[in-house]
């Protein structure tokens, strides 16, 4: 169960979930999140935490590695027993692609005007937005 996932001492499981599928899992030293009351760094030992963030960039710190750095959307944290899970969209920064994004952009926006349910098109906003930021602004 739970004990499967607990990370070696002193370190931190995290694990970035997008709505459609698992983006990352990995183990780090600590984690700063763009929470709503700023970036956050999260800790091993770090006390329960349940947060919403705000769009912007989950940056990972591992032994022997540069930082990893994830561009988010807006979304939501829980931190409990030297665990992170991270749910919203995300993509590391060198793999957009300027082209796709806007292809990406252009269909959601196209099929919001057709989204029936307030949560459905919440989400589909959710993604356009988060596109928007991925993309040069002009």
């Amino acid at each position: 169960m739970a004990e499967d996932l607990d990370p070696p001492t002193g370190k931190i499981r995290l694990k970035i979930t997008c709505p459609l599928s698992p983006v990352t899992e990995l183990i780090a030293n600590c984690v700063d999140i763009p929470a709503l009351q700023g970036v956050r760094r999260i800790i091993p030992g770090q006390a329960p935490l349940f947060c919403r963030l705000n769009a912007g960039k989950v940056v990972i710190y591992s032994d022997n590695h540069s930082p990893i750095t994830y561009v988010i959307s807006r979304g939501v944290a829980e931190v409990r027993r030297d665990i992170c899970a991270i749910m919203a969209w995300a993509i590391r920064p060198e793999e957009v692609h300027p082209v796709k994004v806007q292809a990406l952009l252009e269909d959601a926006s196209n099929a919001l005007p057709h989204m029936s349910s307030k949560v459905a098109r919440q989400e589909l906003q959710n993604r356009i937005d988060f596109y928007r930021s991925l993309l040069p602004h002009t």
